[in-house]
């Protein structure tokens, strides 16, 4: 699954226990007329994708949606969801492999 949308914000890292660190952007999107704003997470190594872009940035992420069952201060289950980041590219970019090679040429 992907959305695109700008990057509103970059959170810290946190870092939430011994083995487990993540890192959230806020991803705006317009859902018709409507501007949707998206807390999307990065996740141990992902974190490291998120070094070249900044607030503003126009983004496609590829994202799995996550959900877990937990007991609640009550006793009662419940669940929570997260919308996890496996891959960030930026919007329109074209990459290019060798820019000094000429490809003009007709042989």
């Amino acid at each position: 699954m992907e959305l695109q949308g700008t990057i509103y914000a970059i959170g810290p890292v946190q870092e939430v226990s011994e083995k487990f660190r993540k890192q959230e952007i806020i991803l705006e999107t317009l859902n018709g007329e409507y501007t949707q704003h998206i807390k999307i997470q990065f996740a141990q190594k992902k974190i490291d994708l998120l070094q070249t872009f900044a607030p503003g940035s126009e983004v496609v992420c590829q994202i799995n949606i996550a959900g877990k069952l937990y007991k609640n201060k009550e006793g009662k289950e419940d669940s929570f969801t997260n919308i996890v980041c496996w891959k960030i590219d930026n919007v329109g970019t074209n990459v290019i492999t060798n820019p000094t090679e000429d490809t003009s040429l007709p042989f």
